[in-house]
């Protein structure tokens, strides 16, 4: 067959005419120039003067061209093949759809796109913002709880805890009905230590050997504590004006504020950092954790002592001691 009159190409096809779509543009019979990187629109019957990417020194190239405007004509017995993209084995695109896709043209070329280029300028410059503010607020907070220790007096911090028995006429043992303390919960003496900014070591001593852990009787609605038991009142200041109550239960031990005047109080640890020896009891107070501190840390510890016989049997309340 005679080449295109238009384009100086032959290319044959002998099992009909290919659908419409973009194809690369055939080079010139006898050419020894490379092949043209660029496409040419095939409407089905022949090729058009549509080509991406368009010649720069032509006029803007119209969109898909119809039939009655391209004055096309019958294919003869021998057609102009358009030999198909590499690794297009999909329908053919519409002009408008390839000419605003890169991604094929990547695939063809060999080159493999990336689809994410990156997020716009001014999202990076949010998320910067939004972390610098992050980090402000929590060098704010940092500072506000070291000045708030360092605005702590710890010079009345005593190193070594004296314990003593009180009197029934005292506070805390107006309640007592023992008049005395169970020799093995009998305090000897203790240590207090500011082991860091946020931790203080509160330590006792007894006669020992410590009672075991009560048991719970009664029902899951009404439970009643059973045995022998201890726990401890804490001051961190004189006077005292915010105290804490370390309670030894069935389950092991808590540390409750009850300065909101509410028979349960307000359960600030449940798994509060104490070790408790044959005859001794060691206490690390997480401050930071306590809703208010002291100016002047000045701690004293009650050892709070009573006993139930049976489920049935009324408590009975013993003297307290106060380790200062």
């Amino acid at each position: 067959m005679p080449p295109d009159g238009r384009y100086g190409r032959v290319v044959t096809f002998s099992n009909g005419s290919p659908p419409a779509g973009w194809y690369p543009d055939p080079e010139p019979p006898g050419s020894q120039l490379p092949r043209s990187p660029r496409l040419r629109w095939w409407d089905g019957q022949e090729w058009t003067d549509r080509v991406d990417p368009p010649v720069t020194t032509s006029p803007a190239a119209p969109k898909a061209p119809g039939r009655q405007s391209m004055g096309l004509r019958k294919p003869t017995a021998s057609v102009p093949t358009p030999r198909p993209p590499v690794g297009n084995t999909g329908p053919p695109q519409t002009p408008e759809a390839h000419s605003t896709s890169n991604l094929a043209r990547s695939v063809d070329s060999g080159v493999t796109p990336n689809p994410r280029r990156g997020r716009p300028a001014h999202m990076w410059w949010i998320t910067g913002a939004a972390a610098l503010v992050v980090l402000a607020v929590i060098a704010v907070l940092v500072v506000f709880v070291r000045s708030s220790r360092d605005a702590m007096d710890t010079s009345a911090l005593p190193s070594v805890l004296s314990c003593r028995i009180q009197s029934t006429s005292e506070p805390l043992s107006k309640r007592a009905t023992v008049n005395g303390v169970p020799p093995s919960i009998l305090a000897k003496g203790g240590t207090a230590e500011l082991i860091d900014e946020n931790q203080l070591l509160l330590k006792l001593e007894f006669t020992g050997p410590l009672p075991p852990l009560p048991t719970s009787s009664g029902t899951a609605k009404n439970p009643v504590t059973v045995g022998l038991n201890y726990s401890f009142i804490v001051n961190l200041d004189r006077p005292e004006t915010h105290p804490y109550a370390v309670i030894r239960g069935t389950d092991g031990w808590s540390i409750v504020d009850f300065s909101d005047g509410s028979y349960e109080g307000i359960v600030l640890d449940d798994l509060p950092n104490i070790t408790v020896g044959p005859d001794t009891v060691d206490l690390i107070l997480e401050l930071d954790r306590l809703p208010a501190l002291p100016k002047r840390l000045d701690p004293v510890v009650y050892v709070d002592t009573l006993n139930r016989t049976n489920q049935y049997a009324d408590v009975d309340y013993y003297l307290e001691q106060a380790c200062e």
